[in-house]
């Protein structure tokens, strides 16, 4: 049983990834070539995000399909970022199926 003010749920898993720019991201879904990332800003369609497992270093590269905002005006800028795995290692496959896999 969950403490007051405790979400019910296990929280989401998730990968964080570093950034050129010294900026984090996470990625937060994954199914078969197809990710979800969470970042501090914005890719514009079509353009790479290229980066790097933060624990593992392993590279990372996803084309952005699609970016838009998630958090409010008011907030830091948030951006979910739909995009493709471009040429993901086998070790890079491992990790994303262990990290995602139900149940």
């Amino acid at each position: 049983m969950a403490e007051v003010g405790e979400p019910d749920s296990p929280p989401c898993p998730a990968l964080d990834l570093a950034l050129p720019d010294g900026e984090v991201a996470s990625l937060i879904g994954h199914h078969a070539d197809r990710v979800t990332l969470i970042a501090a800003r914005a890719f514009p369609p079509g353009a790479p995000v290229v980066a790097h497992v933060l624990l593992q270093g392993l590279p990372v590269t996803v084309k952005v399909q699609g970016c838009r905002r998630v958090s409010p005006p008011a907030e830091a800028p948030s951006f979910r970022i739909e995009g493709r795995l471009i040429s993901p290692t086998r070790a890079l496959r491992a990790l994303l199926r262990s990290t995602f896999e139900q149940g």
